[in-house]
Parts: structure tokens; C-alpha cells; sequence
């Protein structure tokens, strides 16, 4: 297998068992989570991380009227 397949089986199995954690993943691959985040990017796993829904949480209704 070329390494960079390999590289992107092992950041799936890493997402996989952390739940989509890309900070805990890093962590599980041992890599800055910066560099995971651009890896995710450049592999298009976005699908695989909880990240995507993230910035919206606990935010729903803040403009709406009570």
C-alpha cells in the first residue's frame, strides 16, 4: 500500500475510536491537532469528525424572540 493510504487509514481508525474527536484523535495518532485538522481536510474525512456542528451548538435560537 502507498504510505499515504496508509496514512489515511490510520487517521479513520483514529476518528473512529474517538468519536469523531479530532483534539483526542491527534492525541491517539500523536500529532499536533492542527496537522490532523489539515489531514482531515486534505483526505476529506470532514464527514468523520463532530466538528462540522460544533460552532452551532448551544447557539439555536439566541436572535429568536422569547
Amino acid at each position: 500500500l502507498p504510505l499515504e493510504l496508509l496514512e489515511k487509514k490510520q487517521i479513520v481508525l483514529a476518528l473512529r475510536a474517538a468519536g469523531g474527536n479530532q483534539s483526542k484523535a491527534a492525541r491517539l495518532l500523536r500529532i499536533q491537532r492542527q496537522r490532523l485538522y489539515r489531514k482531515v481536510q486534505y483526505f476529506g474525512l470532514e464527514s468523520l469528525t463532530n466538528s462540522s456542528g460544533r460552532a452551532s451548538r448551544g447557539w439555536h435560537g439566541v436572535n429568536e424572540p422569547a
